[in-house]
C-alpha cells in the first residue's frame, strides 16, 4: 500500500511547464471523429466527419464566455456583447477561455493567438489547428502539413503558453487530428484521419493516472437541425442578403504548391529574364485569388454576405518567428517543419478553411482552383459527395455526406459548371465535367476520403477547377484580368440564379482578337490542332465598343498573348464591337447583349501586306568550291509571310528528293528536310516559282520572278562506328553489362533512346534502365551512348545489341544502316572465399600524390551501381596523360594480408576504358603489383587475380589499386567500380587456411562488427590470418 501511495505521488506532477512532458500510453478506444470529454470517464464522439454536435443551450446569464458567430472572436460579459480583434479584421474559429477565465485562445489566418479579455495578444502559437486548452499552461492542438488538395502530415503536439515548449506527441504520419482534453488525468482523445478515436496519456497529470480507459458514447448528427433550417430558408427566401457564401480562393504564396508555369517572356525556360521577377509569371495562387476577390466584390454589390479565406496572396508566415526559433533551436521541430510554417503565409491549413465555412454555417463553400491536364482543357467541377451511380453510395466512405447536402452541392455545381462552360474565348476539348468529391478521389487520385478541403465541412461546397492552367493559350489568357473576372461573372450568376431566382442586372461582351492566317510559335506553346488557340493573339489591339453612333468604351488588349478584351456592366440593347488593331484590315460585329449574359465576338483579322513577296534570305548559302552535310535542310525567307500551300507547290529541287516542307516564323519561312538526306557528293539546285504567294490579294501577292540557287553536298553519308560493347561475337559477356558504342560524331542524344536496343534469341526487346543512359563521353570529336538493362541476362545465352539507322550526330547525319551484334554471356563466377569487406563504407580513397600524370583522383560510396548490398566504391579518375597511373589506397591495410599462396576476389565493373587494374601489395617498402584485369569489358565480372607471382614466403598488406592508363580513345577518364572484396589467407607452405583449423573448444570462431575472426593458439586472426594486435 506504501508502494502504491509512493507512486501515485510521483505522477501527480501538476500542470508546471517545466515539468517533463511524456507519451505513456497511446491506444484505440474505438472509431469515430471529434471525441470530446463529457467527463473524466466517458469520451463521446460523432459518426461522421462533417457530422455536429447538438447545439448547447447558451447561458446568457454567464459571467464570461466567448464564441465566434459571424467569425468574431465575441466575448459577452454577464450577457454583454463585446467584439476583440486581436488579429483586426480576421476570421476567428476554435476559441475558448483559458480554464481560469483570464486568457482567450483563438485562431485565425494569422496563427493561433492567446490574448487577454480585452483583446491584447499575448503570445502566438503560429499555426496550430484546433487548439484547446490543457490547463492554464498549455494548449493542446494538431500541426498539419498538405499539398494544396489533400493533407500530407498531422500530428497532435502540446505547446506552453509561454511559446518556450512545442512537443510532439504523435508521430507526423500517424495523421493525428481534433484532439480533446482532461488535463486533471493527463488525457488526451483524438482521431485520426480515417476515423480511428485513439487515447493519449501523458505524465503531465494533477491526478493518479487512471488505469480504465473511459467508455465511448455515440452523440447525435446536430447537422439535422442546420440542414432543415437551411432548406426552409432555401424555400422561402429569394433575397440575397439572407445567404452566406464562403469563397476560399485555394493555395496561397508563391510556394512549390502553389504552382507556378514559366511564361515567355517572364521566363525563358526556368530563368527569370532581366527586367521581370518570378511573381509576375501565372501562379495558381493569385488567379485563384484575383477571380476570389471580384467575386466577392460582385456578390456583396448583390446583396450577399461572403467571408473569404484569404485577401491576400503573401508568402511569408505570419505567426511570431521568435517563437519557431525557440522551437527550432530547442529540436521540437526539424527543419522541414519550421521552413513549411515560416512559408506558410496565406497557404490556409485544409482544417482552417472547412472549419470557418462551418462555423458561419455558410449556404455554400466555393474553392477556387484551376486544373492541369493539358493538352486537355475543360471545365472539372467536384462537389461535396458522390456521383450518381457510385456503387460505394453516401454511407460506403468514412466521411457520411447527408443526401440532402450532396443533392444541393450537386445542383449547384451543375449550374456552375453550365455557366462556366458559356465561356467562348476558350477551346473546351469537352462538356464539363460534374463529380463527387468522394467519387473522382476515389476512381481518379486513389484517395479514400475524397478532397481535404471537403471533409469535416458540414455545409455544401465545391471546388472549381475552371480549366487547365498548364494548358499554354489559357495560361496566357488566365492573365488577363479581365479574363479571370468572366469566371467570377458565372460563379456570381449561378448563386444569384440559383438562391434568388434572379438575374444579374447587367450584361457584358468579351472575345478575343487574333490573326486569322500566323499561328502562335512558342517552344512548347500546346495548342490543341484545329482549334483557334493555334493563331496568333494580337498584342495591343484596339478593340471599340459603339451604341448607334457613340463611342462607348475602348480596349486596349494586353502584351501577354491572349488577345482578350471584355466590356463590363452594360445594359440591354444592341452594340456594335470594332476591332482595329494598327496592321490589320478592320472588323466589327453587331453583338444583343442581356442581363445575366455574356455576348462574345471572336474576330480573326486579316494583316496588310501592300508590296509583292520577295526572299530576303535562303540556306545553305555556300561558296562555289565549298560542300554541305548531306543531312542539311533547305530555308527560304520572305518579307511577308507566305501562303502556305501555292508557295510549296512552287519549290522545286533538282535532282529530286524526298521531303517535307513545313512553314516556321509566322509562315515568313519555308524549310524543306529530306525524308532521309541528300545523297553525298551530287550538286542540287533549288528553284521557288512564281506561284509563291502572301495571302493579301488586294494587292500583287505574288513572287515576280522565280529564285533560284545551288549546293553540293560532302562525300560523308553516315555516321560511323568506331567500336562497340559487346564487340561483335564477343562471348564471356557479364551478366549485368553496360552497353556502349562509340561513332565519329558527337550525337544526338535524343536519337538513340528508340534506336539503341537489345534482343533476346525470341525477339523481346529487353528491358532499360532509363537513368541508366550516358551520352558523348568520348574525346572530341567522338560521340558516344550506353546504357544498362533493368535486370541481368542469363548466363550462356546469345542476345543482340541492334543500333538503329535513325541515330544521326548533331549534324543530322544518320547511321543509314541497321547493325546487328551478336553476343553470348558467360557464366556468373560464385565467389569461394570468405567475403572482407562488402563496401557499404570507403574502403578505397584517392592517392594523387603517388600518382602520375593525372589531374584527378576520387573515390566515394556509390549508390547507383553496386553488385550487391546498398552501395559499392567508386573510383574516379582522369589522366593527364597517356599512360598515366591513377592509385588508390586503402583505408585500413592491416585488414587483408596475402602471401603467394593466398587467394584474393573482387567484384569489379569495367568501364571499357582499355585501362589495366592491378593490386597493390607492399611490406617494408617492398611493392609488388598483381594485374587484376584489363578493362576490356563493361559490366560486373567477379575477378581473382594471381598471387601466385608474388615472391614466395613473404607476407604482403593490400595497399590498394593501381590502375595503368591505355592507349584507346575512352582511356582518358572514366569510372570503376569495386564491391565484396573476398580473402583467404594461407599459411606460406601450407595449403590449409586458417579458416579450416580445428579448433579446441577454448578456441573457436567469433563475429564481430559483420567480420569474421578466429581465435587459434592464443592469438586472434582475422579471416584472412592477419594477428590482431
Amino acid at each position: 500500500m506504501k508502494k502504491l501511495l509512493t507512486f501515485a505521488i510521483m505522477l501527480c506532477v501538476g500542470l508546471s511547464m517545466n515539468a517533463d512532458i511524456r507519451v505513456i500510453s497511446n491506444v484505440k478506444l474505438g472509431n469515430g471523429y471529434f471525441p470530446r470529454f463529457a467527463d473524466a470517464e466517458t469520451v463521446t464522439y460523432l459518426k461522421a466527419e462533417n457530422a455536429s454536435y447538438l447545439t448547447t443551450t447558451v447561458d446568457d446569464d454567464a459571467v464570461l464566455r466567448v464564441d465566434n458567430e459571424n467569425l468574431e472572436l465575441n466575448l459577452y460579459r454577464n450577457g454583454e456583447k463585446v467584439v476583440l480583434k486581436p488579429h483586426g479584421d480576421a476570421n476567428y474559429i476554435w476559441s475558448s477561455l483559458s480554464p481560469d477565465q483570464t486568457m482567450i485562445l483563438f485562431n485565425t489566418k494569422y496563427g493561433t493567438g492567446i490574448c487577454d479579455l480585452n483583446g491584447k495578444e499575448i503570445i502566438n502559437l503560429n499555426q496550430i489547428a484546433a487548439p484547446v486548452w490543457y490547463g492554464n499552461e498549455f494548449v493542446v492542438g494538431m500541426n498539419e502539413m498538405h499539398d494544396g488538395y489533400n493533407n500530407t502530415a498531422s500530428f497532435i503536439m502540446i505547446a506552453s503558453v509561454d511559446g518556450k515548449v512545442f512537443q510532439r506527441l504523435t508521430a507526423p504520419e500517424g495523421f493525428g487530428m481534433y484532439p480533446n482534453v482532461d488535463a486533471k488525468s493527463g488525457r488526451i482523445v483524438y482521431n485520426t484521419e480515417d476515423g480511428e478515436i485513439r487515447l493519449l496519456q501523458l505524465n503531465l497529470t494533477e491526478e493518479p493516472i487512471r488505469k480504465e480507459l473511459p467508455r465511448l458514447v455515440k452523440e447525435l448528427d446536430g447537422r439535422l437541425l442546420n440542414d432543415m433550417k437551411r432548406q426552409a430558408k432555401r424555400a422561402s427566401s429569394t433575397n440575397p442578403a439572407d445567404y452566406k457564401i464562403y469563397i476560399n480562393p485555394g493555395h496561397g504564396g508563391y510556394g512549390s504548391n502553389d504552382r507556378l508555369m514559366y511564361l515567355y517572356p517572364i521566363f525563358v525556360g526556368s530563368t527569370v529574364q532581366p527586367g521581370y521577377t518570378r511573381e509576375q509569371s501565372f501562379w495558381e495562387s493569385v488567379s485563384n485569388l484575383d477571380k476570389g476577390l471580384r467575386l466577392d466584390t460582385m456578390l456583396r454589390d448583390l446583396g450577399f454576405q461572403t467571408k473569404m479565406s484569404r485577401v491576400t496572396n503573401n508568402d511569408g508566415g505570419y505567426g511570431d518567428i521568435d517563437v519557431l526559433n525557440t522551437w527550432l533551436k530547442a529540436g521540437s521541430i526539424t527543419q522541414a517543419e519550421y521552413d513549411y510554417m515560416l512559408a506558410n503565409g496565406d497557404d490556409r491549413g485544409l482544417s482552417a478553411i472547412s472549419a470557418e465555412a462551418s462555423e458561419w454555417n455558410a449556404d455554400f463553400m466555393l474553392s477556387i482552383h484551376s486544373n492541369a491536364g493539358n493538352p486537355s482543357n475543360y471545365v472539372l467541377q467536384l462537389h461535396s459527395g458522390i456521383t450518381p451511380g457510385d456503387p460505394y453510395g453516401l454511407n460506403g466512405y468514412p466521411e457520411k455526406v447527408p443526401e440532402w447536402v450532396c443533392n444541393e452541392a450537386r445542383k449547384i455545381t451543375t449550374l456552375m459548371g453550365q455557366n462556366q462552360y458559356s465561356n467562348q474565348v476558350s477551346c473546351w476539348s469537352r462538356e464539363p465535367n460534374i463529380a463527387g468529391d468522394k467519387t473522382f478521389a476515389r476512381t481518379i487520385m486513389g484517395w479514400s476520403n475524397g478532397y481535404g478541403v471537403m471533409r469535416n465541412l458540414k455545409v455544401p461546397g465545391t471546388i472549381s477547377e475552371g480549366m487547365m492552367h498548364d494548358y499554354l493559350p489559357e495560361t496566357y489568357r488566365l492573365m488577363n484580368i479581365d479574363y479571370k473576372r468572366q469566371e467570377s461573372f458565372q460563379f456570381a450568376k449561378t448563386f444569384y440564379t440559383y438562391f434568388c431566382n434572379g438575374e444579374l442586372p447587367y450584361g457584358a461582351i468579351g472575345g478575343r482578337i487574333h490573326d486569322v492566317y500566323q499561328e502562335q510559335e512558342f517552344p512548347d506553346y500546346n495548342a490543341r490542332k484545329g482549334t483557334r488557340d493555334m493563331l496568333r493573339p494580337i498584342n495591343r489591339g484596339i478593340v471599340e465598343l459603339w451604341q448607334g453612333d457613340q463611342l462607348i468604351d475602348t480596349y486596349v488588349t494586353d502584351t501577354l498573348y491572349n488577345g482578350v478584351y471584355y466590356f463590363w456592366n452594360l445594359q440591354p440593347g444592341t452594340y456594335t464591337v470594332k476591332a482595329k488593331p494598327a496592321g490589320y484590315y478592320p472588323q466589327e460585329q453587331t453583338l444583343e447583349v442581356k442581363n445575366n449574359e455574356i455576348s462574345y465576338g471572336i474576330f480573326g483579322l486579316s494583316m496588310m501586306r501592300q508590296t509583292p513577296p520577295e526572299v530576303i534570305d535562303y540556306s545553305p548559302k555556300v561558296a562555289p568550291n565549298e560542300e554541305v552535310l548531306v543531312s542539311t535542310e533547305v530555308t527560304i525567307s520572305f518579307n511577308w509571310d507566305m501562303e502556305i500551300e501555292p508557295t510549296a507547290a512552287a519549290l522545286e529541287i533538282v535532282p529530286a528528293v524526298e521531303g517535307k516542307v513545313t512553314f516556321e516564323n509566322d509562315n515568313h519561312t519555308l524549310r524543306f528536310k529530306p525524308a532521309t538526306r541528300f545523297e553525298p557528293g551530287v550538286t542540287y539546285t533549288v528553284t521557288l516559282g512564281t506561284g509563291a504567294c502572301h495571302p493579301d490579294a488586294t494587292y500583287d501577292n505574288h513572287l515576280k520572278e522565280p529564285f533560284s540557287f545551288s549546293f553540293t553536298t560532302s562525300n560523308r553519308g553516315s555516321i560511323s562506328i568506331i567500336q562497340t560493347y559487346p564487340a561483335e561475337d564477343e562471348t564471356n559477356v557479364p551478366l549485368t553489362p553496360s552497353f556502349i558504342a562509340v561513332f565519329d560524331a558527337k550525337i544526338v542524344t535524343s536519337s538513340v533512346r528508340n534506336n539503341m536496343a537489345v534482343y533476346d534469341a525470341a525477339g523481346n526487346k529487353l528491358a532499360v534502365n532509363t537513368r541508366s543512359y550516358k551520352y558523348n563521353a568520348a574525346p572530341e570529336p567522338y560521340g558516344y551512348a550506353a546504357f544498362e538493362l533493368t535486370n541481368p541476362l542469363q548466363p550462356n545465352t546469345e542476345y543482340k545489341l541492334v543500333l538503329d539507322a535513325n541515330i544521326k550526330d548533331n549534324d543530322g547525319v544518320l547511321l543509314n544502316k541497321i547493325c546487328e551484334i551478336p553476343f553470348r554471356t558467360g557464366e556468373e563466377l560464385a565467389p569461394t572465399l570468405p567475403l572482407v569487406h562488402d563496401m557499404e563504407t570507403k574502403f578505397f580513397e584517392g592517392d594523387k600524390d603517388n600518382s602520375t600524370d593525372v589531374e584527378s583522383v576520387n573515390t566515394l560510396c556509390y549508390k547507383n551501381k553496386k553488385y550487391a548490398g546498398t552501395y559499392s566504391n567508386q573510383c574516379a579518375y582522369v589522366f593527364a596523360a597517356a599512360g598515366g597511373e591513377a592509385r588508390f589506397k586503402v583505408t585500413d591495410p592491416t585488414l587483408i594480408i596475402s602471401n603467394n599462396v593466398s587467394k584474393l576476389g573482387m567484384y569489379v565493373f569495367s568501364d571499357y576504358s582499355f585501362n589495366s587494374l592491378y593490386i597493390h601489395y607492399g611490406v617494408d617498402g617492398d611493392n609488388q603489383f598483381v594485374k587484376v584485369c584489363d578493362f576490356d569489358f563493361a559490366g560486373w565480372r567477379y575477378c581473382e587475380p594471381d598471387l601466385s607471382v608474388l615472391p614466395a614466403g613473404v607476407d604482403y598488406q593490400l595497399m590498394g589499386l593501381r590502375l595503368v592508363g591505355g592507349s584507346n580513345l575512352l582511356s582518358g577518364s572514366g569510372a570503376f567500380y569495386i564491391d565484396n572484396v573476398h580473402a583467404e589467407y594461407v599459411q606460406s607452405g601450407s595449403e590449409t587456411a586458417v579458416d579450416n583449423v580445428v579448433v579446441t573448444p577454448s578456441e573457436g570462431k567469433i563475429v564481430e562488427n559483420g567480420y569474421l575472426y578466429i581465435l587459434l593458439n592464443g592469438h586472434r586472426y582475422n579471416a584472412q590470418g592477419a594477428t590482431i594486435k
